[in-house]
């Protein structure tokens, strides 16, 4: 049976990211084709709470979000998260998505709760929940601001707990140069968050002429060629930790 990575429809099963779609009378109900192929713990689950119906579990592609970890109006972050994500995509069987930080409004400190326990009060906060839930695995794009990584980044992380644990993670930083302590800091964050950093953490130097005249990014491919093998780089190692997540275990 293949292992899915939908949506946790509840906590509970996150580690095995189940999501029940729909009851069935019977098993011999279920489809052969790809949209019902059934991973074996639905059933598992079935028995366990002692529902009277099987669960059938539908098997999406799996997803990595490139998140840009920016939000200034003037940053560049979102043509390198681009430039990335394009790198990627031919490297690993996933669908890769950009993921704006700007799209998804969270108030610092605007949840009562701890964020490891769930149970969130807001709608932009549940949002975020399954948004990232439903992600495989994650690459990080951030600037480097004062030795460190942005607000932005950090509030999203802090948001939620659960929802990026056992998950690979790739830190990819730009800076005047090149973001290495940001990087250091934030594997730091992802790691206690029980994310899975890969080795690779490609760091991107800008110009310093672009930095003080304050210009636009227009072409991160022909800025940034020369740091394109390391970046692929890192994506392979990203792949190769998804693979290895979802290797069957021995019992």
């Amino acid at each position: 049976m293949r292992k899915q990575g939908a949506i946790q429809a509840d906590a509970r099963f996150g580690q095995q990211q189940i999501v029940p779609i729909r009851p069935v009378d019977d098993a011999g109900q279920l489809k052969e084709d790809r949209a019902e192929l059934i991973h074996f713990m639905c059933i598992m689950h079935a028995l366990l709470l002692r529902i009277p119906a099987y669960n059938a579990c539908m098997i999406h592609e799996k997803t990595i979000l490139v998140i840009a970890g920016s939000v200034r109006p003037r940053r560049r972050c979102i043509a390198i998260s681009e430039w990335v994500a394009a790198l990627g995509q031919p490297i690993v069987d996933a669908a890769v998505e950009v993921v704006d930080l700007k799209d998804w409004p969270l108030p610092m400190d605007a949840e009562p709760g701890v964020p490891a326990a769930g149970g969130y009060a807001y709608d932009n906060t549940r949002a975020w929940s399954e948004k990232i839930a439903a992600a495989d695995a994650f690459v990080f794009v951030t600037p480097q601001y004062n030795w460190g990584y942005p607000a932005s980044l950090k509030n999203a992380l802090d948001h939620l707990y659960r929802e990026w644990a056992g998950k690979p993670a790739m830190i990819v930083t730009y800076g005047g140069h090149g973001g290495d302590k940001c990087a250091r800091q934030l594997r730091e964050v992802v790691t206690g968050l029980h994310m899975a950093p890969v080795a690779a953490m490609p760091g991107l130097t800008l110009p310093r002429g672009m930095i003080e005249a304050d210009t636009p990014l227009d072409d991160a491919a022909a800025l940034f060629d020369a740091s394109a093998d390391v970046v692929r780089q890192g994506w392979t190692e990203l792949g190769q930790a998804m693979t290895s997540r979802d290797a069957p275990r021995p019992i």
